[in-house]
């Protein structure tokens, strides 16, 4: 909707969808959240508090690009313990940055990011950079790597093959 200005897509779950979930929340060690962004699905915070609220040991990983901070998200990471993140930034070039992912705030984002890393050390969590490497930010890995030593975090990087244009050669 707000990238490729196209009408929101339909969503396909609901308060039932979270209900027949809760049989299977104490047995969960681990609940990985993707996206887009998951900050953006409103279902998600349902399924987040339940978790919490019956499992409060289980690990959840929200993989998301940092963009989105909110009141609700600033609670959560004040009440919640047990939030992991793994972050899409495919440059600290703010140029680059900037064209790959558009309309993103890149100081806002580098904002976003310091507050998980913050919030990962304090509940001994994990705070994971996720590089989508690109002919536009080949020389920027360097950068990412040092950032991610200076904060004693991980890099992972996700080949990336279409569009071919874009792709590492």
């Amino acid at each position: 909707k707000n990238r490729d200005n196209l009408p929101a897509l339909k969503d396909v779950y609901d308060k039932r969808f979270v209900t027949e979930l809760e049989p299977f929340i104490p047995h969960l060690k681990m609940a990985e959240f993707t996206g887009g962004d998951p900050f953006l699905i409103p279902i998600y915070y349902d399924i987040w508090d339940m978790i919490n609220k019956i499992n409060p040991k289980c690990q959840i990983l929200v993989t998301a690009n940092a963009n989105t901070m909110t009141p609700r998200i600033e609670n959560m990471l004040k009440k919640y313990t047990n939030l992991h993140f793994n972050i899409s930034i495919d440059s600290l070039n703010r140029e680059h940055y900037q064209k790959i992912r558009i309309h993103a705030d890149y100081e806002k984002v580098l904002e976003n990011i310091n507050l998980f890393i913050q919030y990962t050390r304090k509940h001994k969590t994990t705070c994971n950079l996720l590089v989508c490497p690109m002919a536009i930010n080949s020389r920027d890995f360097g950068a990412l790597v040092d950032f991610a030593n200076t904060h004693n975090i991980c890099v992972h990087y996700h080949t990336v093959v279409k569009p071919e244009n874009l792709s590492l050669k």
